[in-house]
């Protein structure tokens, strides 16, 4: 089949991304194996990439994103090897110029020529009224505007008998629309520094219609969002950024439809999830051929969204909110460009998320490690490349995971070791058709592993096992 060829582009008019902008210069993509690599500069709004997007819902919807927010395929969301959490981008087919913005929360995808891995889509309006600037030394250029985005949604469940459907237990009508106003700006200070701020204004607005019972109502959510960020040009090889910004992050209303009673309508108890982050960071080069990435955040978190399940409905995800929780750690990064077509490339992620107030049936689980995160996770790859042909290694290593609220012993995920190996061919030619042929052995030592795991799960079960040794082979076609 032929692809579908997407391009992806900074945006100047959503919040998120003005503390992202400067994220995007310091932590921009890492893109495909140079010769040389470019000294680092600002990525500027507009920037673009071209390349094959791909999507994913199940098995993934519920579980914890690289970023720690829960995944849900019905948000605007997207997966991305290298731009910051945060970073807000337009994404548009080329085949036929449909556009739509999503917010990057997830790494991957992991698949060669692919770019971005998108949720499912909604639908909505933006309009933005804005300035050009010359970049002369104190100049301000604004941004300011509003969009609005609108989700319709008619749930119908029914009991499960034994495998098979039973009496209807829920039928309902659910709405969303969420209107969002936004003001930034931003200058240039000197030939080396940018200075970037604005506020934004967000109003979700839940509502449903309950056929079955009286949960007819409505939910409203709204927030004030301010952000700040500098880029300091160090030097022709170092970019040193900082940047503060609070968030505002609403249940989605699979979240709020499941209640612990199975009554209809929407949880009244449970809250969005609001916070503040500060970050700071550089990205750098040692030579032409060696370059490096390093920050460091925190972030404090209140009415942390935790998922978990309970026996009157076995097998479903309620949620509940955390009074309050801190995310801190740091990201590093080492990438190589060598002789002979051989690049690698190394990043190690530390993450140390903990309940700082949480009491749930009276027991105080304050200190305890948030579950379903890794504290620490190694990523490594060396790619050789002779003309057509390619082959690689690839290494993941995985910290252990804590499954419940509790930290409870021995139900941890332990940590592990995965090393996958690829080799192919690039660019050969059939007739019309470029294909591109490959085999790749995962898992190589047949680790035993769980590749997720079920936050809070009924019944102790909280794993779900990877996959074994397998072997594949398989090719891609353009026409």
């Amino acid at each position: 089949a032929q692809p579908i060829r997407f391009r992806i582009r900074f945006h100047a008019f959503t919040l998120p991304l003005l503390c992202c902008v400067c994220f995007a210069v310091l932590f921009g993509c890492a893109g495909k194996k140079r010769v040389k690599l470019p000294p680092p500069t600002p990525a500027r709004v507009g920037w673009t990439q071209r390349g094959i997007a791909s999507w994913y819902g199940h098995p993934y919807h519920g579980r914890r994103t690289s970023s720690g927010e829960v995944y849900d395929m019905d948000k605007l969301t997207a997966a991305h090897l290298s731009l910051p959490f945060g970073t807000w981008v337009r994404v548009t087919n080329l085949a036929n110029n449909n556009s739509v913005e999503v917010k990057i929360n997830d790494r991957g995808p992991f698949i060669k020529r692919r770019i971005i891995d998108l949720s499912r889509h909604a639908f909505g309006l933006r309009t933005v009224l804005s300035t050009e600037g010359s970049g002369d030394s104190g100049e301000v250029t604004w941004a300011a505007g509003f969009d609005l985005d609108f989700q319709r949604d008619d749930r119908v469940e029914n009991a499960n008998v034994a495998g098979t459907s039973g009496a209807l237990t829920k039928d309902q009508f659910e709405t969303v629309t969420a209107a969002g106003f936004f003001l930034q700006a931003s200058a240039p200070l000197g030939d080396r520094a940018s200075l970037l701020g604005g506020v934004r204004y967000d109003r979700f607005d839940f509502g449903v219609e309950d056929r079955l019972g009286d949960g007819t109502g409505d939910r409203v959510m709204d927030a004030v969002s301010p952000t700040v960020g500098l880029v300091v040009q160090a030097s022709p090889t170092l970019s040193v950024f900082s940047n503060f910004a609070s968030s505002l992050a609403t249940p989605t209303t699979t979240e709020l439809g499941n209640t612990i009673d199975g009554t209809g309508g929407f949880n009244p108890d449970l809250d969005p999830q609001t916070g503040n982050t500060g970050e700071i960071g550089m990205r750098g080069q040692a030579s032409s051929r060696f370059g490096y990435e390093a920050s460091v955040f925190l972030s404090k978190l209140k009415n942390e969204l935790v998922a978990f399940q309970d026996s009157t409905q076995d097998g479903r995800d309620f949620f509940r909110n955390a009074g309050k929780s801190t995310h801190k750690g740091f990201e590093a990064s080492f990438r190589a460009v060598l002789p002979e077509g051989v690049y690698g490339q190394i990043a190690y992620t530390f993450v140390d998320a903990k309940f700082d107030e949480f009491v749930v049936d009276g027991e105080d689980l304050a200190g305890n490690f948030i579950p379903g995160l890794a504290k620490h996770r190694f990523e490594g790859l060396v790619r050789v490349s002779r003309g057509t042909w390619f082959g690689e290694i690839r290494g993941d290593h995985v910290g252990k995971i804590y499954t419940n609220d509790a930290n409870s012993p021995n139900t941890a995920a332990k940590n592990y070791t995965l090393w996958d190996v690829r080799t192919g061919l690039t660019g050969q030619r059939v007739g019309n058709i470029q294909v591109a042929p490959f085999v790749s052995l995962t898992n190589i030592f047949n680790e035993v592993y769980s590749a997720a795991v079920a936050v809070n799960a009924f019944g102790s079960r909280y794993f779900e096992p990877g996959p074994r040794r397998a072997f594949s082979a398989g090719l891609t076609a353009t026409f």
